[in-house]
């Protein structure tokens, strides 16, 4: 081996293992950064059929020329990564879903006096004692103060569900714009990595970064990657393609109408995933047109059935005062938001209790004990059950959607933590590995200065010769 040679392969070596030694660095700066993957040089062996070599070597000695960079690349297994992406969209999904249905239920408790079933317990009641004490005014000023208990009660979830339905709308506007200007951003990545990769010079700190972008978009909706063959990534969603190079479809939110759409904004397509893996922005939809829609209409149907049932019977019976056909709920509001009583039982004499129209039998209930008989009585627009079940089946039904949301939340999550546990065994930075590697490096980068003091040390004695 000639001593240019020599003089090149230390000089080589020098390159490389500054090189090494620069990524060692790099990952071990990194290691608390999420969604970073460690490097990982490439070492190829340099021979002096080389481009752009100039050596020339006497026969039989070494060609070898040192060693070369192959290539530095992130040290990433791709299919635990998709994997870890589709995973997070059932994640994401049950999340949010368990989230918002733990809040509709807070608006159902059960034991409290302030409760739904509760106040209809205690609206019975009252029509209890006014039947056992018809010409008490007691009894009926305590009927008339517990109605309306019962209306306010009635207003006050609704006023919450619709507090809570702008909450999700607000909260899903944010997520579109959140996810859209993700997508926007991978457009711009995409274009960055693929010229990074053609000029040989691979920005790896863009990949990382289209990767966690990925990651958060994969918590709002339900992701496919694919990986062409300049290093871009394609994005779909149920077979619509979000992201193809650096051209992006963006997803649009329209809530004018009586229930919020979402599409894809140049093709008109409804946004529409399979349901519990549609991630949050799924979890949204659901709970926009789906959730707060039934649990109103259940409210509404067991306030419109009240006003109907009571204010028919009531109607039809006679106050102390002798006067009837009045009503005991206001017939305009047969919403839970609207209910409320009916200005004809201002006067408390004026509750039908009776149904005899002289007002000198005054010891008559017949009307009241009728009103009470509703309280039992399968009321068919609520399904075929009693006004207190229709209340304790709806607040249990949504208690069975929270405690099956937060199953499928617990599932989802053994399962993303098992696949970041995987991935994290992969592309994670070990600080005892990186050590070691330094502590190897420096011993390569001190050997390779003792070839070149040797090389020194042939060339002056070469140049001492006469």
């Amino acid at each position: 081996m000639s001593i240019n040679q020599l003089i090149e392969l230390t000089r080589r070596s020098f390159r490389t293992t500054s090189a090494v030694i620069n990524t060692i660095g790099q990952n071990i700066a990194n290691e608390n950064t999420e969604g970073f993957s460690r490097r990982r040089v490439s070492l190829e062996s340099a021979s002096i059929a080389s481009p752009g070599v100039q050596v020339v070597t006497p026969m039989g000695t070494s060609t070898g020329i040192g060693v070369s960079i192959g290539d530095i690349d992130r040290v990433r297994d791709q299919v635990l990564a998709a994997a870890t992406w589709e995973a997070n969209a059932g994640l994401g999904a049950s999340d949010e879903e368990a989230r918002i249905l733990s809040a509709l239920e807070n608006l159902f408790p059960v034991n409290s006096d302030a409760s739904l079933t509760n106040q209809l317990s205690r609206f019975w009641d009252g029509w209890s004692d006014v039947a056992d004490t018809p010409t008490s005014l007691s009894a009926r000023v305590a009927l008339i103060n517990r109605a309306q208990s019962l209306t306010l009660t009635l207003n006050r979830i609704s006023t919450d569900i619709d507090r809570l339905q702008d909450d999700s709308i607000a909260q899903l506007s944010q997520t579109v714009v959140d996810f859209n200007f993700r997508l926007d951003e991978i457009g711009r990545l995409n274009q960055r990595i693929a010229t990074g990769r053609a000029a040989n010079a691979p920005d790896l700190a863009g990949e990382d970064r289209r990767d966690q972008l990925v990651k958060e978009l994969s918590e709002m909706a339900p992701l496919q990657i694919q990986l062409d063959d300049q290093g871009m990534y394609n994005v779909t969603i149920g077979g619509m393609v979000v992201v193809q190079g650096d051209t992006v479809e963006h997803l649009d939110l329209d809530t004018t109408g009586v229930l919020p759409t979402l599409t894809f904004e140049s093709s008109g397509i409804s946004f529409n995933p399979t349901p519990g893996d549609d991630g949050r922005l799924g979890a949204l939809m659901r709970a926009l047109t789906v959730a707060y829609p039934d649990a109103r209409q259940q409210l509404d149907d067991l306030a419109s059935t009240l006003v109907d049932r009571i204010n028919t019977l009531h109607s039809n019976g006679f106050g102390l005062d002798g006067n009837t056909g009045l009503n005991f709920f206001d017939p305009a509001g047969v919403t839970a938001g609207t209910i409320a009583l009916s200005t004809d039982i201002a006067d408390p004499r004026s509750i039908a209790a009776s149904d005899d129209p002289d007002p000198t039998v005054l010891s008559d209930n017949d009307t009241a004990l009728a009103i009470l008989a509703e309280r039992t009585v399968d009321q068919a627009p609520l399904g075929d059950v009693s006004f207190e079940e229709h209340a304790i089946n709806m607040t249990s039904e949504i208690g069975a959607q929270v405690q099956r949301a937060n199953d499928q939340y617990e599932g989802h999550l053994a399962v993303v933590n098992y696949l970041g546990a995987l991935e994290r065994g992969v592309s994670a930075v070990s600080i005892n590995e990186e050590l070691s590697n330094l502590i190897l490096y420096q011993q390569t980068f001190a050997a390779a200065a003792r070839v070149l003091s040797t090389a020194q040390s042939m060339m002056d004695t070469l140049l001492s010769l006469p």
